[in-house]
């Protein structure tokens, strides 16, 4: 009955576990704490060879089949059994799993959607209100479809209609909006974001790798936690209780030793984790020129292995092994040697050509300062010449004037002379004209005294 039992709680088929032996009684194997005056009310005087204090509590191993306690045992140690849960529930034997945690939650939102579905149902189409004492006899009341004629009757002349419609509100959006409100309220109550389990609905931090790494480790914070503890509760308690029993039972030419027992797969698997994501974040980080001089080639092939190693992949298939780096890196110096000595040589054939066409640009300028010198001499010189030229003018022209000067002076004096030599003639022909009398009265005289004479 027991294993049919568990079948049904289990959701297994009936052939899924065996059926026990016919030979075999069921019985249910207790290992509890109880109160020492509990154990006294069934004739339990001491443990472990001293009395019993009432209101301290013993670890008890009971079996008991049916009504009947057919075994206890007070020196109980360790209970063979190991239990785990998501949230544990302090000085409880039970623990609170995700449904418990969101109980509340839920209900809430369980009524927000029920409201929402009674909600869209009554605002769906308009309801109407109708005066009873104004239909027809025989008028269908509960029948509406489109272009329907309500027949009514007005013998007291009322003003109002017989029939008035009126849509009920929608409160969809409020409903939706606390759904929303409590559903994203039992991703803290769990510590289940929903970016966790794929829900595309979620901040604008997951729409980046580093962002949802970040989100999903921090996020992780509750899973791994249970995995620790099933890790330190179920995997390290059943192994320890494998060696207790080997130690106990197997034969002394066994293998025996003093052994610790430590748990480290599940902290070991999320540890490769971090690391496998470290390492890609340290990759993508340092892919850069400058990165890559302090790293080199061979500190990033080593960061690369580890991370491929991590993924469950070959590295040897993958990436190159050291000594291959090695040469690869010495090729690629070589390389770079030879680039640079080439490099070196063309910057030195750029340096002669560019002394030379420096040179040839500074014999250029010379020869244009000295043909700018001599320009400027002949400019100089042009300068000078036309100087003398004015010079020259100024005297001609002094000279015209002084030569002007000296014919008017000239013109002048000959006018002098001239007027003199005029007066000159006219005194001179007066005098000749007074002498010629004289010298004819003289004749006159001459002739008259030699008349006389005569």
């Amino acid at each position: 009955q027991a294993d049919f039992e568990r079948l049904r709680l289990e959701d297994k088929e009936a052939g899924a576990v065996p059926p026990s032996p016919k030979d075999t009684v069921d019985g249910l194997e207790f290992w509890v704490n109880v109160q020492g005056r509990t154990l006294k009310e069934r004739n339990v005087a001491a443990a472990n060879g001293k009395p019993l204090d009432d209101l301290t509590e013993y670890h008890v191993n009971a079996i008991m089949i049916g009504t009947y306690v057919i075994y206890q045992d007070l020196k109980a140690g360790k209970r063979p059994y190991s239990k785990v849960g998501w949230r544990s529930i302090p000085g409880s034997f039970w623990y609170k799993g995700v449904p418990e945690l969101m109980e509340d939650l839920q209900k809430v939102c369980n009524a927000a959607v029920r409201a929402l579905m009674d909600n869209m149902a009554v605002s769906s189409g308009p309801q109407a209100e109708v005066d009873l004492d104004r239909l027809t006899p025989g008028g269908d009341l509960e029948g509406i479809y489109p272009r329907k004629i309500w027949q009514t009757v007005n013998n007291r002349n009322f003003s109002s209609p017989a029939v008035r419609f009126f849509q009920p509100d929608s409160q969809a959006t409020e409903l939706l909006a606390t759904y929303d409100k409590f559903a994203a309220l039992a991703d803290d109550y769990t510590g289940i974001p929903a970016y966790a389990y794929g829900n595309d609905k979620t901040s604008n931090s997951t729409r980046s790798s580093s962002g949802l790494s970040m989100l999903m480790s921090s996020s992780a914070k509750g899973v791994k936690r249970v995995i620790l503890a099933i890790d330190k509760n179920i995997f390290k308690t059943v192994v320890g209780r494998q060696f207790d029993l080997n130690m106990r039972y197997l034969p002394d030419e066994d293998i025996k030793g003093d052994v610790n027992i430590v748990s480290t797969g599940a902290v070991a698997i999320m540890v490769k984790e971090q690391m496998a994501a470290r390492r890609m974040e340290f990759l993508n980080a340092t892919n850069n020129e400058v990165d890559m001089q302090l790293i080199g080639m061979e500190g990033r092939a080593n960061v690369l292995r580890e991370a491929v190693s991590s993924i469950e992949v070959e590295e040897r298939k993958v990436v190159k092994s050291p000594e291959e780096v090695r040469d690869l890196v010495q090729e690629q110096k070589a390389q770079q040697e030879e680039a640079a000595k080439r490099d070196a040589a063309v910057q030195e054939a750029s340096l002669q050509l560019q002394l030379q066409t420096a040179q040839v640009e500074l014999q250029v300028k010379q020869m244009e300062l000295e043909t700018k010198k001599i320009d400027m001499q002949i400019n100089i010189a042009k300068v000078e010449l036309e100087r003398m030229k004015i010079g020259i003018q100024g005297q001609k022209v002094e000279g015209e004037l002084a030569i002007k000067g000296h014919a008017v002076e000239a013109k002048a004096l000959k006018d002098t002379a001239d007027a003199t030599n005029v007066g000159m003639q006219m005194l001179t022909g007066a005098l000749d004209a007074e002498d010629g009398g004289n010298v004819k009265a003289e004749k006159k005289g001459e002739k008259s005294n030699a008349r006389k004479a005569g």
